[in-house]
């Protein structure tokens, strides 16, 4: 591949990836390392970590440095965590990050495998049970499936913060409560599933939309009252919480 055809075929992965690009996929599209070293000399490809570069200019997105980070970590790498997480929605990412800022302070990326290399900026964990089912693409970027990401978060979150967590994706789609109960058997044994389990198990689990009404079901937890439905229609209005005030009919 040479000459226009090369550039062109590497601005097609730059705008595919964010602003980025690996070395090994230059190579692939012709250039030689004589022109790799000459292009980061001149400042027309900036290092973001060893093999991986911002493509004209050094500052990039923050999914630029999240699709960085994981070219970074190689075959098979896909954001998780608390990274995963942000991307899907689940967690909420800090105003303005969206645009072009400073390097953030860690990206979570799982690679398959028990050996990696240690990266600056970077938590690599370490996985020997990721499937090819956890693997899929969010903004064309290699990531854990929302399933697979809430399991890691329970890992280490407590359960209200868990459970605000679980709500988050369901209202944006990304998961169903029930089904999540039903899938998450399959991964039985797995750190984090308990945790999870428990949360959607509790006697007590509603979905909710704000914090607000989170914390209005603690009380009403520590109250002993009964379970309110939530997310109701009632006179053609939705209502946030709603008691009944007639009793079912045994008969």
């Amino acid at each position: 591949m040479r000459g226009q055809s090369a550039r062109h075929s590497i601005w097609e992965v730059v705008e595919r990836q964010h602003g980025v690009i690996a070395r090994r996929q230059l190579l692939e599209r012709g250039l030689t390392r004589k022109t790799i070293e000459r292009r980061i000399a001149i400042g027309r490809l900036h290092p973001l970590w060893r093999g991986v570069y911002a493509v004209g200019r050094p500052k990039v997105t923050l999914r630029g440095w999240w699709m960085g980070a994981v070219l970074a970590c190689r075959t098979g790498a896909v954001l998780s965590h608390e990274s995963a997480a942000q991307l899907w929605g689940i967690r909420e990412t800090t105003p303005g990050n969206e645009g072009e800022q400073a390097r953030p302070r860690l990206i979570h990326v799982s690679v398959p495998g028990r050996k990696s290399h240690r990266l600056r900026g970077i938590r690599v964990h370490r996985r020997t049970d990721l499937v090819d089912a956890d693997h899929v693409q969010q903004e064309r970027i290699p990531v854990t499936d929302p399933a697979r990401t809430l399991i890691d978060l329970a890992t280490f979150l407590s359960g209200d913060r868990l459970e605000e967590y679980v709500n988050r994706a369901d209202k944006l789609g990304l998961v169903d409560p029930e089904r999540l109960r039903s899938h998450i058997d399959e991964y039985r044994g797995m750190s984090g599933v308990a945790s999870l389990r428990r949360t959607l198990d509790r006697r007590t689990f509603a979905l909710t939309d704000s914090e607000l009404e989170r914390r209005f079901f603690r009380l009403v937890r520590r109250s002993g009252l009964p379970i309110p439905k939530t997310q109701q229609r009632v006179a053609g209005f939705r209502v946030d919480i709603a008691y009944s005030l007639v009793k079912d009919d045994p008969d």
